[in-house]
């Protein structure tokens, strides 16, 4: 299903033919049990939280993000 993404990770990222196996299987894998969990809460919660949930998963998610761009040239000026 995400075969395109092989090419991408195995000349730009650098990794072996059997890792790229791995992830994808890994990655296919997480879907579908995410998949599992979200219809659960769904059908536990709501609809409307569920999304609230996920918008604020995303905005963490995105926080957690810029910070860490932060610490990385932080770390790199530090260096020189």
């Amino acid at each position: 299903m995400f075969t395109f993404l092989s090419p991408l990770l195995q000349d730009i990222i650098g990794f072996k033919e059997e890792t790229v196996a791995v992830i994808l299987l890994a990655y296919g894998i997480a879907i579908a049990i995410g998949s599992y969990l979200g219809g659960l809460i769904t059908d536990s919660i709501g609809l409307i939280h569920t999304s609230w949930i996920g918008a604020l998963m995303v905005l963490v998610a995105a926080v957690l993000t810029g910070f860490s761009r932060a610490l990385e040239r932080k770390e790199q000026v530090s260096k020189i």
